[in-house]
């Protein structure tokens, strides 16, 4: 409990009024908070360090926020509202901020607009918190485990082998699943949907003569109700982007889907300087997980200005 002590007082320093230096021992405990695997603390104390950071957040923003009289936004559209892309580039994957828009109520939303496109849009949005010039964004997304795993292998067979189970070797007791062929973008073929039945012993099988365009197949996507209720989907290629064919499938796959996956928090914080009627992003830091992390970094421009 020494360390639950240390880090609740570290806590109680930080609950004064918020000065230009206190981002620094903001993050501090936002460090302290995402390290606790390494405190050798149990279940209880981690929850007791949890609420008194929870604790202390309210009481930061609770305390000194600057309202605004209307809403700004700041723009930079560079790397925004591109026509067709270039599948094979990583560049597209990437969260290019082209919008900050700040409202009276001290919230802000972000947005990146890749593509023409609204299917490539993202929004991030939160609390933020001003002192003179510097503006502070605080935003926090849920990530889930991934809901299934499969296993590859080649089999000198002309069908596909699949086989279904529950990582808590749980009886699948629902039969039917709906599943897609996905095909190459390049094809420009429309995917194809059909029902099928897992049998007695949890596989399906699946001639590759009865895959129209079995040749251009890229992915193959199941559509299953769990226990008749949770609904998953499990994607299963080889290739790095769903619908872009560069390997042939394996037909021998293996699908363990995951019976309750877990869910973990991402806190992150952004600074911001208005400078000149313009807006730097100085930094943008995230919290730690023990889950992959997949909702990326935030990448900004050189500087924003006040949309017209």
């Amino acid at each position: 409990m020494f360390f639950l002590s240390q880090y609740l007082s570290k806590c109680l320093f930080l609950m004064k009024p918020f000065a230009m230096n206190d981002l620094e021992k903001f993050t501090k405990a936002l460090y302290l908070i995402t390290h606790l695997k390494s405190w050798g603390l149990n279940l209880q104390s981690k929850r007791a360090v949890i609420f008194s950071f929870i604790f202390l957040t309210v009481t930061l923003f609770g305390n000194g926020l600057h309202a605004q009289k209307g809403t700004v936004t700041y723009t930079n559209n560079l790397h925004s509202y591109e026509g067709i892309p270039n599948l094979s580039e990583a560049g597209f994957y990437k969260h290019w901020i082209d919008y900050i828009t700040l409202k009276p109520d001290s919230t802000f939303e972000f947005w990146s607009r890749p593509l023409v496109s609204c299917f490539t849009w993202h929004q991030y949005k939160g609390n933020s918190k001003k002192m003179k010039d510097t503006l502070y964004f605080y935003d926090n997304a849920e990530i889930v485990e991934r809901d299934f795993r499969a296993t590859y292998k080649k089999m000198n067979t002309n069908k596909f082998h699949i086989e279904f189970s529950t990582n808590k070797k749980s009886v699948l007791k629902n039969k039917e699943m709906k599943i897609q062929y996905i095909y190459d973008f390049n094809a420009n073929l429309k995917d194809y949907e059909k029902i099928v039945f897992l049998n007695d012993d949890s596989f399906i099988e699946i001639p590759f003569i009865e895959i129209p365009n079995y040749d251009k197949l890229a992915a193959i996507k199941v559509d299953y109700l769990l226990n008749f209720k949770d609904n998953r989907y499990v994607y299963l290629t080889e290739n790095e982007m769903l619908n872009i064919k560069k390997v042939d499938l394996s037909n021998n796959i293996k699908v363990e889907i995951i019976e309750n996956p877990k869910k973990e928090t991402v806190y992150r914080i952004t600074k911001g300087i208005i400078q000149n009627n313009a807006m730097v992003i100085k930094s943008s830091i995230k919290s730690k997980t023990t889950l992959p992390d997949y909702t990326g970094e935030l990448k900004f421009e050189n500087s924003y200005a006040i949309a017209k």
